[in-house]
């Protein structure tokens, strides 16, 4: 049988000629005059003129995080929202992030809104940094809602006089969204003794509110954490489903929602205990969606000073090696695909004979006879920005540029050299980048085509 082949199909493209003299039209330069010129009539009347368009990150810990948020580091100038049902440890992962804040010379606020303090495992995850975070209690909806727009609007005008404005990472924490009535509901029972059919009135002060606090965060270093609870529905067939409240606006004004479980049971070994988190990406605006990861927290008791205190940590480190070598918290497919290209760039190996388990790798320069516990070459692995770039195409994490006051601040810590050695090549790759973008403006099209089908 005769094979035809199809025609191409025709586009038309805009017109950028004069119709009569058949001289190009300088669409760009037209249009750029135009917007010149609102953004000056915009600039008198207080409007936003010409934001940042460039998503600045914080440094992470390791690889781990940056595979779950599909990003190099966390986003600054976001409202993310950490969900999940009781006892997975969402307050404890929100000061984690807060720590991340702390760690560029950060700040943090914590507005307490359920009335269960746990001031003992705060200071744990904070190395009993108690400066890092101002500790607030509140006993209504309103009063978070007030006391964020003051501490936020006066930090910041903080800044501007002390002339370090936009240089401090700053991360608000809200525990919980939904801990706390208004103070309508309040008043009612106060007054009635009961609060009667008050339903949504909570999801309809949050409506209103997020379409304003979101926007605090822009072009500032600042991060809004809202911790939120599962709340536990039947879909059509009467399986058992979560829903997280709050209302239409707080999920659409979300950029990222941490939905967060404990794998098992907390386990006791003899100088520490270990509980697994699940965490799962229900939506990201800046990068992909549906990731899931594990990470586990572990916690000790320890003499500082003659003072015995807890201690923990998130192993953020350990958990990249089990997903590199594993797949742990991947999908079953996902893990099939990943972990063979992986290995073409990181071949992490056990030796054989150890308990606990140690590897070595030659990529990262540990030999077998100098084989590290999983958390030391997670460590060693941070060290290493040339594997990380070979890793982050397969994983598909996103280079962004890194907030760079936090990385001066960064080469002032020996322990965090490396976390600064990263943020540099970033910033590489970023100018590499804003180069092509550049220099695809000057011959009016992109580098990059999409790859047609054999045969097509």
């Amino acid at each position: 049988m005769r094979r035809y082949k199809m025609a191409k199909r025709k586009t038309s493209k805009a017109k950028t000629t004069e119709p009569v003299s058949g001289a190009p039209i300088p669409v760009d330069a037209l249009f750029s005059n135009v917007t010149a010129n609102v953004e000056k009539k915009a600039g008198k009347k207080g409007m936003i003129v010409s934001p940042d368009t460039a998503i600045h990150v914080l440094p992470v810990p390791s690889i781990l995080p940056r595979y779950f948020m599909a990003s190099e580091g966390w986003p600054l100038g976001a409202f993310v929202q950490i969900a999940g049902p009781e006892g997975c440890y969402k307050s404890t992962t929100a000061i984690e992030i807060l720590r991340w804040h702390r760690m560029c010379n950060g700040k943090g606020t914590l507005l307490e809104a359920e009335t269960k303090p746990t001031p003992d495992l705060r200071n744990a995850i904070l190395n009993w940094d108690v400066d890092a975070v101002y500790y607030s209690e509140c006993d209504s909806m309103n009063e978070w809602m007030w006391k964020n727009q003051e501490l936020t609007s006066d930090f910041k005008d903080a800044c501007v006089k002390a002339d370090v404005a936009r240089l401090i990472p700053y991360c608000t924490i809200i525990d919980s969204i939904l801990g706390k009535a208004t103070d309508e509901t309040r008043n009612k029972i106060i007054k009635e003794g009961s609060p009667g059919r008050m339903w949504g009135n909570e999801a309809r002060e949050l409506n209103l509110y997020m379409k304003k606090a979101p926007g605090d965060l822009r072009s500032w270093p600042f991060s809004l954490v809202g911790v939120n609870h599962l709340k536990m529905r039947y879909d059509e067939y009467g399986n058992p489903d979560y829903n997280i409240p709050g209302g239409w606006a707080l999920k659409f004004h979300t950029t990222m929602t941490w939905v967060l479980s404990k794998i098992g049971r907390i386990k006791e070994f003899a100088n520490h205990k270990e509980a697994t988190i699940g965490l799962r990406m229900l939506k990201n605006s800046r990068g992909q969606e549906h990731m899931t990861a594990q990470v586990k927290l572990k916690l000790w008791r320890q003499m500082d000073e003659g003072v015995d205190r807890l201690h923990g940590r998130f192993e953020w480190w350990s958990g990249a090696i089990d997903l590199l070598k594993f797949g742990t918290g991947m999908s079953k497919p996902k893990a099939a695909r990943l972990l063979p290209k992986i290995k073409e760039v990181l071949d992490i190996k056990e030796k054989s004979g150890t308990s606990p388990k140690r590897y070595h790798c030659k990529e990262l320069g540990v030999s077998p006879s100098d084989a590290m516990l999983p958390h030391d070459l997670g460590m060693q692995l941070e060290r290493c920005p040339q594997v990380l770039t070979d890793l982050y195409p397969i994983l598909e994490i996103e280079r962004r540029p890194f907030f760079q006051p936090g990385v001066d601040y960064l080469t002032q810590q020996d322990s965090y050299e490396h976390i600064a050695e990263q943020a540099m090549l970033a910033k590489e790759h970023a100018d590499r980048a804003e180069q092509l973008l550049q220099k695809a403006k000057e011959i009016g099209k992109t580098d990059g085509v999409v790859p047609e089908e054999e045969g097509e």
